[in-house]
């Protein structure tokens, strides 16, 4: 279970290095899904938890707006 919680925060940061390196333009669920080898149901699934988290939202179009900013990792 630890696992997920871990994804998620990395499907997050990947969110933020993502538009970084494409001109601002979100990843797509099924870019998320690509990069991390998850189905398109998991990829869903960590969007949905970061979106009840308050992490990210969506613009009029579906595409993913992170809120806050770039993800830190807390310190360890």
């Amino acid at each position: 279970m630890a696992r997920q919680p871990k994804q998620m925060w990395r499907v997050y940061a990947f969110i933020g290095t993502y538009k970084e390196e494409n001109g601002g333009n979100p990843p797509t669920r099924e870019d998320i899904a690509r990069h991390f080898s998850f189905s398109h149901q998991a990829a869903d699934q960590h969007i949905s938890r970061l979106h009840r988290k308050g992490r990210i939202n969506f613009d009029p179009h579906g595409r993913v707006i992170q809120v806050g900013g770039r993800y830190e990792p807390p310190d360890s």
